[in-house]
């Protein structure tokens, strides 16, 4: 479903719940903002948000951070925690993935979440997705400086989106 055709939903959803709802000039008319609280965190790139009475499972937009049985995924879950999880948050909701999970850009005060983590070396930028300039950058500066997931010897080092591939759809 295209996320044009979600804005009603939602926009329905939050006023429902009392979830501050703000356009942003200049994004697309599927891009809005909730004010909220990170609930619990999941995995390296997806946690649940409270924004009023709803609570929604969200994937970080622009990363792909690794899967829970890939190395660093522990380490990528617990780096989410400890940025975001029980924290008031703003999330830029930008999509619905094929799950159904809002897809997001996630700021704690200041913070753009999804940025730090790649900075951090939690996480890929997702170049598919990547749309904010400083993702990539945020990337380079990880891997230069060898931090997080960049520190594991190279044959560890897969993306996400390649491990998933090998190892998900042979279930």
């Amino acid at each position: 479903m295209p996320a044009r055709a979600l804005v009603p939903l939602l926009l329905a959803l939050a006023v429902a719940a009392g979830v501050a709802f703000e356009a942003r000039r200049g994004e697309s008319a599927a891009t809005f903002v909730l004010e909220g609280r990170v609930v619990r965190i999941h995995d390296g790139d997806t946690l649940s948000f409270r924004a009023g009475a709803a609570t929604q499972r969200v994937r970080l937009a622009q990363i792909d951070a690794p899967e829970q049985g890939q190395p660093w995924g522990r380490r990528a879950r617990q780096a989410l925690a400890r940025l975001a999880e029980e924290r008031d948050a703003r999330l830029v909701v930008v999509d619905r993935d094929d799950y159904g999970r809002a897809v997001g850009d996630l700021y704690v005060g200041e913070l753009f979440v999804n940025e730090a983590l790649v900075r951090e070396g939690h996480a890929w930028a997702y170049p598919r997705y990547v749309r904010s300039p400083g993702i990539v950058p945020a990337e380079d500066e990880a891997r230069r400086a060898g931090r997080g997931l960049w520190r594991l010897p190279a044959a560890e080092r897969q993306p996400p989106w390649e491990w998933r591939r090998q190892h998900l759809r042979r279930r």
